[in-house]
């Protein structure tokens, strides 16, 4: 079966939030107990989530009611959402076993939001302070996510493959491909 006759199970919308000052950091969802389905208990993943009917088959749409519906500080969605509207995202398909022995490929689009250290940190401060809906929020730098790609036991800590997404942008981005360069010379 060639690339172009997979059959994609679902679409999927993400944003990855990002400063690339100092070392550089990401923001992630770890799903927990709240999170409606169980296999994804415990893994990391891009902010954003699972196409519904109701977003008429545009990511923006659901990347937007998804930060809405996983933060509890709107704000915060609301200034996410204006900050990736008017972008196209990228889309990956990716391979997920969705915690079984079925694996199946999904349509996943990413919206990119690099900010600057102060931004971030803001965007931090206000969601740690009013908690989520499902899931926490967790911060890692970018050596560390570099490590968890690098290595196929860490790859497994990202829900539906998604580390091949970051892979690709620090391949592809000249933002995030420099960052060694930048920091070295701080």
């Amino acid at each position: 079966m060639s690339s172009l006759d997979v059959k994609i199970d679902h679409q999927s919308a993400g944003v990855i939030i990002a400063t690339c000052e100092g070392s550089g950091a990401f923001m992630f969802q770890v799903n927990d107990a709240r999170h409606p389905d169980p296999r994804c208990h415990g893994k990391t993943q891009l902010w954003g989530g699972r196409m519904e009917p109701k977003d008429e088959g545009v990511p923006f749409a659901t990347l937007e009611r998804e930060l809405h519906e996983e933060w509890r500080d709107q704000s915060v969605a609301r200034e996410v959402s204006r900050y990736v509207k008017w972008q196209r995202p990228t889309s990956f398909n990716l391979e997920s076993s969705g915690g079984s022995n079925e694996p199946y490929v999904y349509c996943f689009h990413v919206f990119f939001a690099i900010t600057t250290r102060q931004m971030f940190m803001d965007w931090f401060t206000r969601l740690e302070g009013s908690g989520f809906n499902e899931g926490r929020l967790e911060v890692l730098t970018r050596a560390t996510v570099e490590d968890y790609i690098a290595d196929p036991k860490k790859q497994r800590l990202f829900l539906g493959n998604q580390h091949i997404v970051l892979e690709y942008y620090f391949e592809h981005n000249e933002i995030l491909r420099y960052l060694p360069a930048l920091t070295s010379s701080v």
